[in-house]
């Protein structure tokens, strides 16, 4: 799903009827959509049974990853990442307001880190940019403390020897 193909403007997923979601511009910007998933379908993903709590180090859990991203597809009558996908190759748009009914407290900040996974996995990979139709690099630095022998005498400043 992440190949690159010719996009049409998104006017008709726009006027077209989406399963679990909607989609319109933003007030913000032309260049912004606005998706909202409904509140039955917020309800739903949230009842999955999938909870990050179960697993420590659940955004590493791949199989986890793989799971949400699935259960809100189905959820969404798998229009969801192709409707994504295409909206992100869009240089007329390429950007998503994302919103979900019911889910709108800090309380509830599990829930929304799961549904920001969920579409984040949907999206595809994190060092493709899919508008250029490169992969970036993606660099991980760590500080290495440089040992220093205290035995070896330091030089002297001026060049000459004392």
């Amino acid at each position: 799903m992440n190949a690159l193909t010719a996009v049409k403007a998104n006017t008709d997923d726009l006027a077209q009827r989406h399963t679990g979601f909607t989609l319109a511009p933003s007030a913000q910007s032309p260049r912004l959509l606005a998706l909202t998933f409904t509140a039955d379908t917020t309800k739903q993903f949230s009842s999955s049974g999938l909870r990050s709590g179960r697993c420590r180090r659940w955004n590493t859990n791949l199989s986890y990853v793989f799971k949400i991203g699935k259960i809100l597809d189905d959820l969404c009558g798998n229009q969801l990442q192709p409707l994504l996908i295409k909206t992100l190759l869009n240089r007329a748009q390429g950007a998503l307001l994302i919103s979900a009914e019911g889910i709108d407290d800090v309380a509830q900040a599990e829930e929304m880190v799961k549904l920001a996974t969920a579409v984040a996995h949907l999206i595809g990979r994190s060092n493709y940019d899919a508008m250029s139709g490169q992969y970036y690099a993606r660099f991980r630095g760590q500080k290495r403390r440089q040992l220093r022998q205290l035995s070896a005498p330091a030089p002297p400043r001026n060049g000459t020897a004392q």
